[in-house]
């Protein structure tokens, strides 16, 4: 984990009460969020990225591969 991603996970462990699902966008190998996942059993992980990732996820992360067909505006 890096600097950044370590800070973010230390961040997310503060949330009270805790998430019940959390949305890792860009997840890559989805390590980050099974992570999270490990660490928030009882929240649902669910991590987007363009590609499935090359190594087994664990069955608590939900995984969707794919892009978006429109940009949202915020």
């Amino acid at each position: 984990m890096n600097l950044a991603q370590r800070a973010l996970y230390n961040e997310v462990l503060k949330i009270r009460p805790l998430p019940r699902a959390l949305l890792d966008i860009g997840c890559g190998d989805a390590s980050f969020a099974q992570r999270l996942a490990e660490a928030l059993s009882q929240t649902q992980v669910t991590g987007l990225d363009i590609a499935l990732p090359k190594r087994p996820v664990a069955a608590s992360i939900s995984f969707v591969a794919g892009v978006c067909s429109k940009r949202a505006r915020i």
